[in-house]
Formats: C-alpha cells, structure tokens, sequence
C-alpha cells in the first residue's frame, strides 16, 4: 500500500493560495480550516489535503485515472495477472 494526493487538487490550492496572497484578497478560512504546522518557530496555517491510501480496489480510480501511473508502467510483465486481478484497463 501507498499513499497519494492528488496533483490537480494539491496544485488547486497552492495557485488559489498564491493568488489571493499575492493580491491582498482575504485566504478563505475554509481553505485552511483551521488546520496548522509548526515550522519550529510558530503555527502557520496551512492547507492540507487527505492522503488517499492506494489498494488494489482503487489504484484505477486513483492514480492511473488521474494519469500519474500509466497502465504500461504498472502493469509489466511481471505484474500482468495482478493488474487483471486488480481490474486495472
């Protein structure tokens, strides 16, 4: 198992982020929802997405959908029955 975020949102965000603090527009307190990580000196708010954790249930839906991972670079020879298995088209 592993992890994944998103790109697309990840980059979303980071751009919205970085436009409305470049602009001087007020950040959303939705975007950060309160949410904080210590840089070793204060709290600063911070957006933080939902890790996915990818299975075999949902790396179709996942990162080969999202076109992190391509069908060819997962699926090798080595790997072609746990692709099928896994439903990955």
């Amino acid at each position: 198992m592993t992890v994944y975020k998103a790109i697309k949102a990840e980059a979303e965000a980071a751009a919205q982020l970085a436009y409305d603090l470049a602009f001087g527009v007020a950040v959303p307190s939705t975007m950060t929802n309160g949410k904080t990580v210590n840089n070793g000196a204060s709290d600063i708010k911070s957006v933080l997405l939902t890790p996915v954790a990818v299975t075999k249930s949902n790396i179709q839906s996942t990162v080969v959908a999202d076109g992190f991972w391509t069908k060819a670079d997962i699926c090798t020879s080595a790997y072609a029955s746990a692709c099928t298995a896994a439903g990955i088209s």
